[in-house]
């Protein structure tokens, strides 16, 4: 944009929408960009055009990165800004489309055009399926899977090696380049098909091979100069479910509480057509007191180095603008690697519930006991629930990363999640919540109706 004499204040990543709007106005601003490069920012750019609206703003809003798309844009993002909103599809289409917006004619005839692209998505998206029924939370509940019953009746908890903190300081990137999953970085580049198979696709094969071929030299690069030191830390603690909570203690006789991690259930009747029968919650795979069980829950927070914002932060300095956006998607993958390394580990050593060798292509594919869930993502979309993580595992003090005010993760390629080793456990989405369930998890969270408001509403439609 700056080579195209735009003027560009540049915020950084994670920023809260209240700091954004001031600068824009403060500014003058004639166009405000938001990019999502991580699942999370889809939800912020939500809240965020929520409070453009709510403040009376109509600033044009561009919409682009790798995680966004036309289709969530009209459907997700359009309905909560009547103003210009415009979904731009990469860096390069983004001069043309804001050059349009800051000019009355074009802007307009560019307005009206995309308002009927987004109204024809929206209606082949309401005509796709007809909604199915809500239940009432509490016959929700009666309808969850109980892990310890059933098939499951003789299953017993293995008891974990090793309880507590660990840390996972300066891990060897030798180390994590057998766990990288390379498909994500295609799609961040704009890419078709997944590792390997982007390489031949007849366009565009050639860039994807040039690609990721600069990224291996990214990689050997910072093995040879030790620049970027990826670190975690995970945590295991005793545990029962508590309803659709996860209560954490801090001994083997579960008396001295620490924690309680806050779950969402399903409320969508299942049907014919559901992948489980029953109204999942998290909690569902953790034994209860009742069922004579211990059993144990696990959570973590892996960063590819505090080190990569100050490194991306010098090639955007020297106006290498490529090389920033490489190194930002080499060390997303690296903090995905990080996430996978430390899971093995958990499962084969510190948990050491499995015995397994695994290639890469078995990995990815998850054929491997157990999960690993993320706050803000589909099984539990509500991201305030990385404080707990932060708070028992100590994760700044310990390894640097931290929390903005909005839950996103510093740095930018960060992971953090729960760990459940439960044969059954498996992912699934939570769908649509209703006001009943909304307002009782605003009840244990001790949350205000604004609080549910502004953490639950990507759950509540």
């Amino acid at each position: 944009m700056q080579c195209n004499n735009f003027e560009v204040i540049d915020l950084g990543v994670m920023v809260p929408a209240d700091k954004i709007v001031d600068t824009a106005i403060r500014e003058k601003a004639d166009v405000i960009a938001l990019s999502g490069l991580i699942t999370p920012s889809l939800d912020e750019m939500e809240y965020f055009l929520g409070e453009m609206t709510r403040l009376g703003l109509n600033l044009p809003v561009m919409i682009g990165g790798a995680t966004t798309s036309k289709e969530h844009t009209a459907i997700k993002l359009y309905p909560k800004y009547k103003h210009e909103v415009v979904y731009t599809t990469n860096a390069s289409r983004a001069v043309t489309v804001c050059a349009a917006l800051m000019n009355p004619d074009t802007k307009a005839e560019l307005w009206e055009r995309m308002k009927k692209e987004y109204e024809q998505i929206q209606h082949a998206f309401a005509n796709k399926k007809a909604p199915r029924k809500q239940l009432p939370i509490e016959e929700a509940r009666a309808n969850r899977f109980d892990a310890f019953a059933g098939e499951w009746a003789d299953y017993q908890v293995p008891p974990p090696k090793q309880t507590g903190i660990i840390e996972y300081k300066n891990v060897p990137i030798a180390t994590l380049r057998k766990f990288i999953d390379w498909s994500p970085f295609f799609m961040l580049w704009g890419l078709m098909g997944g590792y390997p198979d982007a390489f031949d696709y007849p366009e565009g094969g050639e860039e994807a091979r040039r690609v990721w071929n600069d990224a291996q030299k990214v990689l050997d690069e910072l093995e040879q100069n030790g620049k970027l030191n990826p670190s975690g830390v995970m945590g295991i603690f005793p545990a029962c479910r508590a309803g659709d909570d996860i209560e954490i203690f801090a001994n083997s006789d579960r008396t001295s509480l620490v924690g309680k991690v806050y779950n969402l259930r399903q409320q969508t009747e299942r049907g014919k057509n559901s992948k489980s029968p029953y109204n999942l919650c998290l909690s569902d795979f953790i034994a209860d007191k009742e069922s004579g069980q211990q059993d144990w829950f696990g959570m973590f927070a892996v960063c590819a180095g505090i080190e990569e914002h100050d490194l991306v932060e010098g090639y955007k300095a020297a106006g290498d603008d490529y090389n920033a956006i490489l190194l930002q998607a080499v060390g997303d993958r690296l903090a995905e690697a990080m996430a996978e390394y430390l899971h093995f580990e958990l499962r084969t050593k510190v948990w050491g519930y499995s015995d397994e060798t695994m290639d890469n292509e078995r990995l990815i594919r998850e054929e491997y006991i157990g999960i690993r869930p993320a706050p803000g993502y589909p099984s539990c979309p509500e991201h305030t629930e990385k404080q707990i993580i932060w708070d028992l595992l100590e994760v700044e003090q310990r390894i640097g990363m931290k929390l903005t005010e909005s839950y996103a993760m510093w740095p930018a390629a960060s992971v953090c999640g729960w760990y459940f080793s439960h044969p059954a456990s498996n992912y699934f989405t939570l769908g649509r919540i209703d006001e009943d369930q909304a307002k009782d998890y605003a009840r244990r969270k001790g949350w205000s109706e604004k609080d549910m408001v502004k953490w639950l509403s990507v759950a509540m439609k």
